[in-house]
């Protein structure tokens, strides 16, 4: 990704290569943590209705909204079983010093969130589906980069767990996928 991008170089932000006199730029992140703690902090801090973080995916640009999940929340709440059992009070309406936590973060990109989105799609439309395929996005790229430990893809039974060890793994395909 360095070569094609910095040539090779490696460097934290680039101008932007489609428009280069538009003094836009790319930004790259190397802490993933923070990155994480920045995509919630700007989904909360999102004025619109429906707080809708817009998201190029790789086959189109979709609106996804966080109002998708706290209605979630808000039917299941007083549920003994819950479909989305990670969305809590604390992760859907976090207090200013809350928002600095990375559990908290990770709490909205949950496998179960995105389970929870797809069983009620059916009656909630495409926006719904939108916001689960973002957070399938977000949760297939932070299992791909937060490998630590090799045996991890075995104990979670998840091939995106694997570390990168050659070029056509799965997990180097999406992300060329995603990079595209």
């Amino acid at each position: 990704m360095f070569t094609q991008t910095c040539q090779g170089n490696l460097e934290n932000c680039i101008s932007n290569p489609v428009q280069p006199d538009n003094k836009l730029f790319f930004f790259f992140f190397f802490d993933t943590v923070h990155l994480i703690k920045y995509v919630t902090n700007n989904w909360f801090n999102d004025k619109t209705l429906g707080q809708v973080l817009c998201f190029p995916s790789p086959d189109s640009s979709s609106k996804n909204s966080l109002a998708k999940l706290k209605d979630i929340y808000e039917t299941e709440k007083s549920n003994l079983i819950k479909n989305a059992p990670n969305l809590s009070q604390k992760v859907l309406y976090p207090l200013l010093l809350k928002n600095k936590m990375c559990l908290l973060a990770l709490n909205i990109f949950h496998e179960s969130n995105s389970d929870a989105l797809a069983h009620g799609a059916g009656e909630k439309g495409k926006d719904t589906m939108e916001t689960k395929e973002f957070i399938d996005q977000f949760l297939k790229w932070w299992n791909i980069d937060n490998v630590k430990n090799s045996k991890k893809c075995k104990r979670l039974k998840n091939p995106f767990c694997d570390p990168i060890r050659y070029e056509d793994q799965m997990s180097m395909i999406s992300l060329n996928k995603f990079y595209d």
